[in-house]
């Protein structure tokens, strides 16, 4: 015995297969364009105008919402990993277009002298913990060396 559960916002449906071993013949049509009389509560094919139960269009409505919705949950979830991708490409996007210009070149955002590609740019790391570290370590060795703060 085969259980399935469709949940469509707030209703849960519940479906029991048991077909006791029988077989049934596919028919050719889908069934894919159905048409809903309201007023003689009957449901029918519009391809090949036969006339369905309302319990056979109900199932296959829930397996198309199911469908439907495990599609959607994949391309959400896609979405999410191609965003978080995208995050470090912007990053990485914004330093190349730096680096493209033919007559100007990136700025330090803190001293605003120019940073050329002699300057190592990417080659020194910085601890997370202690972001402030290092730029603590250049104040107090550059007062060492006496150069002023800004210069250095």
């Amino acid at each position: 015995m085969i259980t399935n559960v469709f949940n469509i916002e707030d209703y849960r449906i519940t479906v029991r297969k048991d077909n006791y071993g029988l077989q049934f013949t596919g028919d050719p049509c889908p069934h894919q364009h159905l048409f809903f009389d309201e007023n003689g509560q009957t449901v029918e094919c519009q391809d090949c105008k036969k006339q369905l139960t309302a319990w056979w269009a109900l199932m296959a409505m829930s397996r198309g919402l199911k469908r439907m919705r495990e599609r959607l949950d994949a391309e959400a979830k896609q979405l999410e990993e191609e965003k978080a991708k995208t995050v470090t490409h912007r990053a990485t996007l914004k330093v190349q277009q730096a680096w493209r210009k033919h007559n100007m070149l990136p700025c330090c955002p803190h001293c605003l002298h120019a940073i050329r590609p002699e300057d190592g740019f990417g080659n020194h790391m910085v601890d997370k913990q202690d972001p402030e570290g290092a730029r603590r370590h250049m104040i107090a060795t550059s007062k060492v060396l006496g150069i002023p703060t800004g210069q250095v």
